[in-house]
């Protein structure tokens, strides 16, 4: 019974350590936006109103990241593409919900210094959304700040 208790803790450890790494290994992308944003049906919301308060169910969700453009010229045409992938939490789970592909477009620049992506869903469900965004560059996920996983909660 004793070598059974100390199994079945060294699996409960082994367990805990595997999932605190999965969110503690995780590299971060090279390319990093300058500013990120929320859209809500056409209105800006900043990432920490819209964690802390939630927004009404929108018609159209975006999350909208900017980049600073001198940064991305090291990078090829085909390096420059960003997977935003949308997650749902249900009550005892995070779902997978799609994934958009975005690519870099100079003549679709916001501007001589900045280029902006964004990915955009409808049929938005009450609850917690999330969005990852991978740099195709790296495989990494981009980070804002001290946020990899954009969080946003739907009244």
């Amino acid at each position: 019974m004793k070598k059974y208790l100390l199994k079945k803790t060294a699996l409960i450890l082994l367990a805990t350590l595997l999932i605190s790494f999965s969110y503690i290994n995780t590299v971060n992308a090279q390319i990093t936006p300058t500013y990120a944003e929320w859209v809500v049906d056409g209105k800006s919301i900043s990432l920490e109103k819209a964690y802390k308060e939630g927004i009404t169910t929108p018609q159209k969700l975006s999350l909208k990241l900017h980049f600073d453009k001198s940064l991305l010229k090291k990078y090829s045409q085909e390096q420059l593409k960003f997977e935003f992938k949308w997650f749902y939490y249900y009550v005892t789970q995070k779902e997978f919900m799609d994934s958009y592909t975005v690519s870099y477009n100079a003549n679709t620049s916001s501007s001589d210094k900045t280029f902006t992506t964004l990915s955009s869903r409808g049929n938005i469900r009450h609850g917690w959304w999330e969005v990852q965004v991978v740099s195709k560059a790296d495989g990494q996920i981009i980070k804002f700040g001290d946020i990899s996983r954009f969080q946003i909660y739907v009244n």
